[in-house]
């Protein structure tokens, strides 16, 4: 069996409970929603990082795609004539698909755990 250690007491890792309320976990990604969708269309629209490298450096011109297949060119979801709407839509559907990637991660690793819980379970006995 597992443990978990922490200050107070060892824990067994199938007794493990999620510290924080559903209702955090729920206000959390809407604010991370609405910072996505809703602000990130105000984000500077200025070159920075490598990209105002290569344009302080005089190279930008000889830029090609490196990932031409992308889902979101230029950050920019299609669909909408707004190119707000595109960013926001691009920021949302980009945090959605990361959480639903976490969350199978996630649930892999947790029936893996329980397996692994269970199985040493019945070596002990």
């Amino acid at each position: 069996m597992k443990f978990h250690l922490s200050r107070e007491k060892a824990v067994p890792h199938t007794e493990m409970k999620l510290t924080l309320s559903r209702w955090k976990w729920v206000g959390m990604m809407a604010g991370t929603v609405l910072i996505a969708g809703f602000l990130s269309p105000y984000a500077s629209s200025k070159p920075d990082g490598l990209d105002r490298v290569a344009e302080d450096q005089d190279f930008a011109s000889q830029a090609s795609p490196v990932f031409t297949a992308s889902p979101f060119p230029d950050y920019e979801a299609g669909g909408f004539s707004s190119s707000a709407l595109k960013t926001g839509a691009a920021g949302i559907i980009g945090i959605l698909a990361l959480v639903g990637v976490l969350y199978g991660i996630t649930y892999l690793l947790s029936k893996r755990g329980k397996a692994d819980d269970q199985k040493h379970h019945r070596k002990a006995e």
